[in-house]
């Protein structure tokens, strides 16, 4: 019975793997990060800011794709501090 049993498997060993990839968890990987510190002195909305701002890009790698796709994003540097610690 048990040899039976291996066969049928092994049959079918390659759809199931092609199976169980196609549903497993896939997380994108974090392939750069790239900063860059802004000091604002005053807006079109306000007369005086005097306040550094942090610029981030973050590049992520489509694991099915190979493609990066980058996402810019802008914190206060109270928030960063956060973000390091």
């Amino acid at each position: 019975h048990t040899s039976a049993l291996c066969k049928s498997y092994e049959d079918k060993q390659t759809a199931l793997q092609d199976r169980l990839k196609e549903s497993s968890l896939r997380l994108n990987k974090l392939d750069s990060v790239s900063w860059r510190v802004d000091y604002t002195l005053s807006s079109s909305e306000l007369k005086e800011v005097n306040e550094p701002v942090v610029q981030l890009k973050i590049n992520v790698r489509n694991v099915d794709t190979g493609a990066v796709e980058p996402t810019v994003i802008s914190v206060s540097a109270n928030k960063f501090r956060v973000l390091l610690t």
